[in-house]
């Protein structure tokens, strides 16, 4: 059971990627983002979709960090797909099927965004995600059919009360 005054988060791979790229966990500036991420992780308080590792797998970026970053948290980190997600993701494809990425569906490759949403919904997680909040094919316009918040990365950082200071 969630405690309400809990909150948990389900990411995104986009976030995943602009975290990599503009918050690079090497670089000590960004040592808080990075802290409080894997403290949610650890906690149940931060997961992520099957079908979002998937997508990671296949991003080809200039390094291989987030697959290596994401494979050794799998354990608390990525949730399987049960019945239950399945179920629901469907549910949400049969309601807003604009949401498929059609370049995905044709190259046979994984479609995470409505299973991460059901996922959410599951969880009573907020999701963390750099789509459009006005563009209603994208996650936070569909999430908000079924109530289910969405914040994107600054969002995230204040909600968490994350800050840069100068020492």
């Amino acid at each position: 059971m969630k405690l309400p005054f809990i909150k948990s988060f389900c990411i995104d791979t986009d976030a995943l990627i602009i975290l990599k790229t503009f918050y690079p966990k090497k670089e000590p500036a960004f040592k808080a983002i990075w802290e409080e991420i894997e403290k949610l992780i650890k906690e149940g308080n931060m997961f992520t979709i099957k079908f979002v590792e998937e997508e990671i797998e296949k991003y080809q970026g200039k390094d291989d960090f987030l697959k290596k970053w994401v494979k050794a948290r799998k354990k608390h980190f990525i949730v399987p797909v049960n019945g239950e997600i399945w179920e629901a993701g469907q549910k949400i494809i049969r309601e807003h099927p604009e949401l498929l990425d059609q370049k995905k569906l044709a190259n046979n490759e994984p479609e995470a965004d409505p299973f991460l949403i059901a996922l959410a919904y599951s969880r009573g997680a907020i999701i963390i995600t750099q789509e459009s909040k006005t563009n209603p094919n994208k996650i936070p316009m569909i999430a908000g059919y079924y109530q289910i918040p969405c914040i994107n990365l600054f969002e995230f950082f204040n909600e968490q009360r994350l800050e840069f200071i100068k020492k």
